[in-house]
């Protein structure tokens, strides 16, 4: 939980890879503590490039590249329980999320409009609820999340609910302990895995677009100074069965620098 006297400004920069779709954006966040046990998270995606590949109204297959602002992100997280020790730490909190649809989604190519997955943005509200637990043993640190989304109708069409869930597992390789007389880089490998599950989509008739995502994502969490984080990860599919308008998930990565005021 960020604490009210030290907002955090986390810039990402991700690219995503599908069979049809190729996305790279950066992520400007801001994270602040309305309270001790309230959080307001702020995001605004700026898509650097995103090229689909589609088949025109020819036929033929055609492609179309562009970018520009994404669906800009607010959520609110409230702890729920925290306990905390000499090194160790157990706490649950909960979420909720609304995104706003001000990116692009009526790009067109080839003489038609691109489908809406392959859009910057689907073109409607979409609202969000979450629960989250971390559990902290000294040098090992662990986190679980689940989340149900639920976007609203756009154009006689809406997406389909999703749940994802997800673990992660830290372990701070260096320093073995805290020397407060002798600061030195924090150094923390990640791995984690993440569910996803998508509902039909929703246009009078169900679009056989249901289906299941499993990820895993090993990266690294590097503190130079206590005011300093820098993150890396890569994220790979292990299985998936969502009948896509982007394709399959190829791949996906991650560079982060989070500072904290």
């Amino acid at each position: 939980m960020t604490s009210p006297e030290v907002p955090t400004l986390n810039l990402r920069f991700t690219t995503d890879s599908f069979d049809d779709l190729f996305d790279v954006r950066a992520v400007p966040t801001l994270y602040y503590g309305l309270d001790a046990k309230t959080e307001l998270k702020v995001e605004t995606p700026i898509v650097l490039h995103r090229e689909a590949d589609f088949v025109g109204a020819t036929g033929q297959p055609d492609s179309e590249t562009w970018w520009g602002l994404g669906d800009v992100g607010v959520r609110l997280k409230r702890s729920l329980a925290q306990s905390d020790g000499v090194m160790t730490s157990t706490r649950f909190a909960a979420m909720l999320e609304m995104t706003v649809p001000t990116g692009r989604d009526n790009v067109r190519g080839g003489g038609v409009e691109l489908p809406r997955k392959l859009q910057i943005s689907p073109g409607a509200f979409r609202f969000g609820g979450g629960l989250a637990a971390s559990v902290i043993r000294d040098r090992h640190r662990f986190s679980a999340d689940v989340w149900f989304r639920h976007p609203l109708r756009h154009d006689g069409i809406r997406l389909g609910e999703t749940i994802e869930a997800g673990i992660a597992y830290w372990f701070r390789l260096h320093p073995v302990a805290f020397d407060p007389d002798a600061p030195t880089v924090e150094i923390r490998p990640v791995i984690e895995a993440r569910y996803l599950h998508q509902f039909a989509s929703v246009a009078g008739r169900r679009l056989g677009d249901d289906g299941d995502r499993w990820i895993v994502a090993p990266g690294i969490q590097v503190y130079p100074t206590p005011s300093l984080l820098l993150e890396a990860s890569a994220r790979l599919p292990i299985a998936q069965t969502i009948d896509d308008p982007r394709g399959d998930f190829r791949w996906g990565a991650l560079v982060s620098i989070k500072i904290l005021f």
